[in-house]
């Protein structure tokens, strides 16, 4: 039955069953390459000629230096301070520069409060630390556009008389 069926399509012009679609097969096989490697130029060469400018590449904390400052503790003796803040976010050193005064004004207001004896052990001086990054971290928000947190202060050099 089969053989009348190819005998019939041999009489009519037609390919047997297998040999039907093998134009069809290499048309496939020849266009999708050629469509895979249009397509990939196309995406590439879009973005080499995109006029948005190329996404930013993650930025790095800025390190920031703060002081010296020499202030009054509240129980009359003398601090000398310096700090560098570790900032993260889109926040510049320019930037942090322009906020220098508001920085050192909280800084002297936050040494003012505490006294000699407290910072004298190191679990005060970590509630130093602490007390200061959180109100930075306040004052970083108010730095219009930006997104900037403060990763780590460190103390360079803390002098009490």
């Amino acid at each position: 039955m089969a053989k009348d069926k190819a005998a019939e399509d041999a009489k009519k012009g037609e390919k047997p069953d297998h040999q039907k679609g093998g134009r069809r097969k290499k048309l496939v096989f020849i266009s999708v390459p050629v469509l895979l490697v249009a397509g990939a130029g196309a995406y590439f060469g879009m973005g080499m000629l995109s006029s948005k400018p190329a996404k930013a590449a993650v930025q790095q904390p800025v390190n920031y230096d703060i002081g010296p400052i020499t202030t009054n503790l509240s129980d009359g003796h003398i601090i000398q301070e310096q700090m560098t803040v570790v900032v993260a976010g889109d926040v510049t050193s320019a930037e942090l520069k322009t906020d220098q005064p508001q920085i050192t004004n909280m800084v002297i207001e936050t040494l003012s409060g505490w006294s000699y004896n407290a910072l004298l052990s190191p679990s005060g001086k970590g509630e130093l630390r602490n007390q200061i990054e959180t109100r930075l971290d306040a004052l970083l928000k108010t730095i219009p556009g930006t997104k900037a947190t403060v990763d780590e202060l460190y103390f360079t050099n803390f002098i009490m008389q």
